[in-house]
């Protein structure tokens, strides 16, 4: 897969409809404004919700269709020059992004603003997260339309992590994409309440499909009346979803008895998305462990909800070594097959709390190599349905262990 961006004097004759049938209605994208191709950057999909039944599927992103690490890398670079054209990176900046689908997006854009040298003051990059685990919780907040609705911003244990969340006046947030910018205005609220208010912040997704209405909202909230409010995406429109007379009704699948013996740090995942840095202890391990790059074929990186930065990095540094290296990350989100989601693994979570999970568009005959990363030593949270899908496989674990699995089976 390739991804291009382009400026806004090279792009195609706009504005442009894309219309897409589903079984529930049919969803009208009117384009206004594009930097990328709108049908190479996204597809759609249909939820198993009753709240809302499309939902747009990214092909960068890494979260339902397995992406290559380079052109993954390549929008996080776009995202991340488009914001800091709109902040003042002389200051200190906070990044913030949403668990799941965003928690990895948003340490991407954290990244290449970091690593392209674009900001002069201090950064620093704090998930919200779905599992707070007994961490203290600085803020809290409810994303109506979701099929798991709870975010949690956690108090940073780093100290000048602290510093920066606390005082930065600038704030840079990263969404895979807005419809109406609820959970934009949401987390703002939640982070006024806290006492946080910002002199600037920067809107930052993939789709806007308000055509610019969010930055408008956003501004006129009580609390960001006195705030500079901008906005960039790759792709800029407004949707129109217009249901189908007597289409089924959806229900979110219900959560089960907690697993018994998962011991996972359920915090890990969202905070582990925040490590950035070079060559890990496990990639050189997992490079040692993989045949060479000309023999392995394909390699895919599992990444596990809310841990996908890390992932990403491994695929991206086997790419670096020569490796066909791609990355998807399990979720929370339930999605009816069809013609975007094709293939979908259903499993109880690994971190014990009783929801399903699940893969999605991973046929593992495809596949040189599989290595699914886990954010713990103990592999007892890994369910069996996952295992038995995946079949022939490897579980590589923060220490650089790589644990081999046949037929579903830890190998001897």
């Amino acid at each position: 897969m390739s991804f291009q961006t382009r400026s806004i004097a090279d792009t195609q004759t706009l504005p442009q409809r894309h219309i897409f049938p589903l079984s529930r209605g049919t969803m009208t994208l009117d384009v206004t404004t594009s930097k990328a191709d709108v049908t190479g950057i996204i597809k759609m999909a249909e939820r198993q919700n009753p709240k809302r039944a499309f939902l747009f599927v990214s092909t960068v992103l890494g979260r339902h269709i397995p992406v290559p690490a380079a052109s993954h890398r390549h929008i996080l670079q776009a995202l991340a020059q488009e914001a800091a054209q709109q902040i003042d990176t002389a200051r200190d900046v906070l990044v913030m992004g949403y668990a799941e689908t965003a928690v990895g997006l948003g340490a991407g854009v954290y990244d290449a603003l970091r690593q392209s040298h674009m900001l002069e003051g201090r950064a620093a990059y704090l998930p919200t997260t779905r599992h707070p685990e007994g961490r203290p919780v600085w803020a809290g907040f409810s994303e109506d339309h979701s099929h798991a609705t709870a975010h949690n911003v956690l108090v940073p244990e780093d100290p000048e992590i602290r510093d920066v969340a606390f005082n930065a006046p600038t704030l840079v947030l990263v969404d895979d994409e807005t419809t109406t910018g609820k959970t934009f205005a949401n987390l703002l609220a939640a982070l006024a309440a806290a006492g946080r208010t910002f002199e600037r912040i920067c809107l930052v997704t993939l789709t806007d499909w308000s055509a610019g209405e969010v930055r408008k909202s956003i501004s006129e909230l009580p609390f960001c009346q006195q705030t500079d409010v901008r906005s960039v995406s790759l792709v800029e429109g407004r949707w129109s979803w217009s249901p189908a007379a007597g289409a089924a009704e959806q229900t979110i699948p219900a959560s089960k008895d907690k697993i018994k013996d998962a011991r996972i740090d359920a915090s890990a995942g969202s905070w582990r998305a925040g490590i950035m840095g070079g060559t890990s202890p496990e990639t050189d391990a997992l490079m040692r462990w993989l045949p060479s790059a000309d023999q392995c074929g394909s390699v895919l990186i599992i990444g596990t909800g809310e841990y996908v930065w890390q992932p990403f990095r491994v695929a991206e540094m086997l790419e670096e070594g020569g490796y066909q290296a791609s990355f998807l990350a399990t979720t929370r989100s339930p999605v009816l097959l069809g013609e975007t989601i094709t293939r979908k693994a259903i499993f109880p979570d690994h971190y014990g709390i009783g929801v399903p999970m699940y893969l999605h568009n991973v046929d593992p005959q495809a596949w040189g190599r599989i290595v699914l990363l886990n954010e713990s030593e103990d592999l007892s949270g890994l369910a069996e349905p996952l295992r038995e899908y995946l079949s022939t496989f490897a579980v590589m674990t923060p220490a650089g262990r790589i644990h081999q699995f046949n037929k579903g089976k830890l190998c001897a």
